[in-house]
């Protein structure tokens, strides 16, 4: 199945998102991803089990209606 953002928009903000999954929607590769992190310009993943990470819908979301402007400073906490 292919996924698209506007999947993404239709997700409870509280869903975790795996890696894959951000690739598909975002169009970044895994290495783009991290670097984005590093440098402040996307959502940092959160631990879903001890060996699992993933990224909360919500913080996707926000990050896909304006990704140039994304920045981790100013985000919100998106609440479990």
């Amino acid at each position: 199945m292919i996924y698209t953002p506007h999947d993404v928009m239709a997700l409870p903000p509280s869903n975790f998102l795996r890696r894959p999954y951000i690739e598909q929607v975002t169009g970044l590769k895994r290495s783009s991803i991290y670097d984005a992190i590093r440098e402040g310009r996307f959502p940092a993943p959160v631990k879903i089990t001890r060996t699992a990470s993933g990224w909360r819908a919500g913080a996707i979301q926000k990050w896909l209606q304006d990704p140039a402007a994304w920045r981790a400073d100013a985000a919100e906490n998106i609440a479990p």
